[in-house]
């Protein structure tokens, strides 16, 4: 995304600092916290199922209070839904940029995605004198597919817990063209790309409510994605998904008239987007900050 490094340049008035940040922060001449807590964000960004225990406590030692760290890993979360909403529907900059940054390659998948618990038994905030009780409060009255440790994670923030909430509910309630068990199996695929456990099950238990057949959510729950469908309007989908939850940026123009050709118009593409957005927004909030984790 060569805008956030345009962002960057504007808001320091610094083409250089802006690049140095861009190519490489660990050798922008940054303090050495803030290039920690950028190295975080780097592997919220890539490798969010590697997220545990010691990244928090490391950035504790640089002085980053808990909420810092929440802060900088939603931060993270959101940003990685707003690259894929661009990148899926085919915005490019109208705007000639200083720097052009080339994204990493994902990384390769040739087995199974193999769920790994982050490094902490609940989410790290809880650790706080009425922290866990607070997060309790938040969650009660959610569903058993409602994300409640999701929720409870970021008790500490009860407005954005409540726009998570409101925000989750949104993606996943069902339109004429992505119906709200297509939603829960794009859900669990996802999942299950993106390695985060807690929200494979959740997505998972709403799969089941909503009647999908057991064996369809096991393969998708191994990353495989279902290519029976009579038109392959479903493979299209969820190749959709795979594309921007693995690989964002290779995200093109063609791959969005494919979909039209299948008969989802542009509000549904656009739905589609926005839905696999939101589930990288999730899966880096609930890995970040150890949201159902586990010893």
């Amino acid at each position: 995304m060569s805008c956030h490094a345009e962002f960057l340049r504007v808001a320091a008035d610094s083409a250089a600092l802006a690049g140095a940040v861009r190519d490489d922060h660990r050798h922008a001449g940054l303090p050495d916290g803030e290039v920690a807590l950028l190295d975080f964000v780097e592997t919220v960004t890539l490798a969010p199922f590697t997220v545990g225990a010691a990244h928090w406590a490391g950035l504790r030692a640089h002085g980053w209070s808990d909420a810092e760290i929440a802060r900088a890993a939603l931060g993270s979360a959101h940003f990685n839904y707003l690259n894929r909403v661009a990148d899926g529907v085919g915005i490019r900059l109208d705007f000639a940029a200083s720097g052009h940054l080339t994204p990493p390659s994902a990384p390769p998948r040739s087995a199974p995605p193999r769920f790994a618990a982050p490094g902490a038994p609940a989410a790290f905030l809880a650790r706080g004198a009425g922290a866990h009780a607070a997060g309790a409060d938040a969650a009660a009255g959610l569903a058993s597919d409602e994300a409640p440790e999701l929720v409870s994670a970021i008790a500490f923030l009860p407005a954005v817990a409540r726009l998570v909430r409101d925000w989750r509910r949104y993606h996943l309630a069902g339109t004429p063209a992505l119906p709200d068990a297509l939603r829960a199996r794009i859900a669990l695929y996802c999942a299950a790309l993106a390695n985060c456990e807690p929200s494979a099950r959740w997505a998972r238990l709403r799969a089941e409510r909503l009647g999908v057949d057991g064996a369809v959510l096991d393969a998708l729950a191994a990353g495989a994605a279902d290519d029976s469908d009579e038109g392959g309007r479903e493979r299209a989908v969820l190749d959709h998904a795979r594309r921007l939850t693995l690989e964002p940026a290779a995200a093109r123009e063609e791959h969005v008239a494919a979909l039209r050709t299948l008969g989802l118009d542009d509000r549904d593409v656009l739905q589609l987007t926005m839905l696999v957005a939101y589930l990288s927004f999730e899966h880096r909030a609930v890995l970040a900050l150890g949201a159902g984790g586990r010893d």
